[in-house]
């Protein structure tokens, strides 16, 4: 492994960061699962259900229940699916754009190269400082 990255394995925030999108990963892979409830079932009987820590709590519902009576524990851990779906393919879209875009003014603008490249070294100055 590059030393870099076994560096950057040692901090903390790195850790704790790959253990959450660890942990959303494992939810969208195995929702169908580790979910209690399905996500759509409603249950009228359980309308604004409090979660557990809340007296009144009902056990069968961990987080509670919205006002259609749907288990908000099961409703998140689903997301997940949405939310992994969504991040994978905006990056890819913002890697296919990028690229296509470097690729272009490189072949087509070669004087406006240096520009660009210093433009880009500006900006990721700005925002990861």
């Amino acid at each position: 492994m590059p030393a870099a990255l076994l560096r950057s394995l040692g901090s903390p925030r790195v850790v704790i960061a790959l253990c959450m999108i660890l942990c959303i990963m494992f939810c969208a892979v195995f929702a169908s699962r580790i979910a209690p409830n399905d996500p759509g079932d409603q249950n009228l009987l359980s309308i604004l259900t409090p979660p557990f820590w809340v007296e009144g709590s009902d056990p069968a519902f961990v987080l509670g229940t919205d006002s259609l009576g749907r288990d908000v524990l099961s409703r998140l851990i689903y997301g997940a699916r949405t939310a992994v779906l969504v991040a994978f393919f905006a990056s890819l879209g913002a890697m296919i754009v990028g690229g296509s875009v470097s690729v272009s003014i490189e072949s087509f603008l070669p004087s406006f190269s240096s520009t660009g490249r210093a433009f880009v070294a500006f900006y990721a100055a700005k925002c990861w400082s």
